[in-house]
């Protein structure tokens, strides 16, 4: 658990379709924090960095428009976290997708030098087989 401790900023995430095709669901210079505590809660976000700003600058006021493509380009969940083998296990207690709340959310690791690597899959996304694979970088 330790080597999880600390904060990571996103480097890569992309999505290998099952034809070998790569996609980045969240453009290629998608922007992410993942944050594991010692406490064992950890806390991530991913976004696409050029995101539309609302007209209004009051927060919660957006179109219903904006607040749509607002969330298309954001992920956010948090909770506590576990190590299985190669898996850690996110245990979804809030998210910006309703979804996951209250499931697990599991990612295969591999740790190199300051670098982490999570990947996630198979699995069906918009009717396409796809393996998330995203890359994390220690925060000095």
């Amino acid at each position: 658990m330790e080597l999880f401790i600390g904060t990571w900023k996103l480097l890569k995430c992309h999505h290998d379709l099952a034809d070998g095709s790569v996609v980045y669901p969240l453009g290629e210079s998608a922007q992410g924090l993942l944050i594991y505590g010692s406490e064992g809660y950890m806390s991530g976000a991913l976004m696409q960095p050029d995101r539309e700003r609302f007209k209004s600058r009051e927060l919660f006021s957006g179109t219903q428009e904006e607040k749509a493509f607002a969330m298309e380009g954001y992920l956010h969940y948090a909770g506590r976290f576990e190590i299985h083998g190669d898996e850690v296990w996110h245990f979804v207690e809030m998210s910006l997708f309703p979804n996951w709340i209250g499931s697990i959310q599991k990612r295969r690791f591999h740790f190199y030098e300051d670098k982490l690597s999570l990947s996630v899959g198979p699995f069906i996304a918009q009717g396409i087989k796809q393996t998330a694979s995203l890359l994390w970088q220690r925060c000095s």
